[in-house]
């Protein structure tokens, strides 16, 4: 369902994460130049415009990170590139 190599945001039970899609297997989803999305301000926008731009957004990346998909809530394709900065 994800495309290796493609950026997604992921809204999971708990928090949201965004990062690039690394390998998919056994119900994990390895992401790397991942992003813990804190505060994602106007979703919208940020989805729209990239978290960076989204004045209110609080990001703290974390570099790799696996997810489980039985968390998943969501996820939305992101097309923009994948922030590198605590915001």
């Amino acid at each position: 369902m994800f495309e290796i190599g493609k950026s997604y945001f992921f809204r999971l039970a708990t928090y949201h994460v965004v990062g690039r899609v690394e390998e998919v297997r056994d119900g994990l989803i390895r992401l790397s130049s991942a992003s813990w999305i804190a505060d994602s301000g106007r979703l919208s926008r940020a989805l729209k415009n990239g978290f960076e731009s989204e004045p209110s957004s609080e990001i703290e990346p974390t570099g790799d990170h696996i997810i489980s998909a039985a968390a998943l809530i969501d996820a939305v394709p992101y097309n923009h590139d994948l922030p590198k900065e605590v915001k």
